[in-house]
């Protein structure tokens, strides 16, 4: 396990060899390998971020939600930080270094989904206080908008897309 020191230096890892990083860092995460994302890794529609071998962060910037497709809003997805290192500021000083990637690519809003399940309750909380909003567009299944009255199964597909002005 790397140091705390070592986990809080956050870099961008080059478009190259980024999926292949990407690969190799997932056992941090309980989500699973998607090959969307290792291709968007690969064309450069995303940007991976790491935190050493503890924690890493996810730029789309090409995403299948909608409204932020269309509005030119880039993602911020599949942040993980190794349990063991939690608490410690790590995924906050993930979630500043995407914003400030974003930023320095000339766009002022940056979106994000979190689940709704008590599983994502840290990241609801760490969203919230850094001033993430929701979009107004209610609740989403796997980017779908959900109909009101409609049922849907409460897993890790089920989010509520936020944004930030930055």
């Amino acid at each position: 396990m790397s140091s705390l020191h070592e986990s809080t230096i956050i870099r961008a890892i080059a478009q190259e060899e980024a999926a292949h990083i990407y690969h190799n860092i997932r056992d941090i995460s309980d989500l699973p390998l998607e090959n969307e994302t290792s291709a968007r890794l690969t064309s450069g529609d995303a940007v991976l971020l790491t935190a050493g071998a503890v924690g890493f962060i996810l730029i789309n910037f090409k995403p299948r939600y909608t409204p932020f497709a269309r509005l030119k809003i880039p993602e911020i997805q599949g942040l993980s930080v190794h349990k063991d290192v939690r608490g410690q500021g790590i995924a906050k000083a993930l979630v500043m270094a995407a914003e400030n990637h974003v930023l320095e690519k000339g766009l002022a809003v940056v979106g994000l989904g979190v689940g709704l399940s008590s599983f994502y309750g840290p990241a609801q909380c760490l969203y919230v206080s850094m001033g993430y909003k929701p979009d107004g567009n209610g609740i989403v299944y796997d980017g779908n908008p959900i109909a009101q009255g409609t049922s849907v199964l409460n897993d890790d597909d089920l989010c509520l897309m936020m944004i930030k002005e930055l």
